[in-house]
């Protein structure tokens, strides 16, 4: 397993605000308490721009994610968080967290999520970064029973 610097991918992964939307209401999605919290995954969808916590099967947050320009792209493989930021936040792009590719490659999440997502992700819970995940098709699909293409940037 790869580990990530204090100053990269994860540390702004885990607390970061982008701005509010017109939509942004839509950006408080439910979040489950895990049964085992060491049975936690992070999966992150570059192509489909979600972020996936999962406890096996069971979603336990599924969120839009903005992710890294072309030329400062997101970093793709396998890693396991080993420090987590309170209050950690990032410069504030205008318009959506999604769907144009925005950071300096870091995984931002909405701010409405974000505390949830620290409080779901501990030390050492592994996340995944491909291009896809398996469960794009599924809970990837829709976001808030919103189709994406209905999203519209603030």
């Amino acid at each position: 397993m790869k580990f990530l610097s204090v100053l990269s991918l994860l540390a702004t992964l885990v607390l970061s605000g982008c701005e509010t939307m017109s939509l942004s209401k839509h950006y408080d999605q439910s979040a489950y308490k895990p049964k085992n919290p060491n049975n936690v995954v992070v999966k992150a969808s570059l192509d489909n721009k979600m972020v996936y916590i999962m406890e096996g099967n069971k979603p336990l947050l599924v969120t839009a994610t903005a992710i890294g320009r072309p030329e400062t792209s997101t970093p793709r493989g396998n890693f396991r968080v080993f420090n987590k930021i309170a209050d950690k936040s990032s410069n504030r792009p205008s318009g959506s967290v999604w769907p144009s590719p925005r950071t300096h490659g870091c995984l931002r999440l909405h701010k409405n999520d974000a505390a949830d997502f620290y409080a779901l992700v501990k030390n050492g819970t592994p996340v995944n970064i491909a291009r896809t995940q398996p469960k794009d098709s599924t809970l990837g699909a829709n976001f808030n029973g919103i189709k994406k293409a209905e999203i519209i940037q603030g």
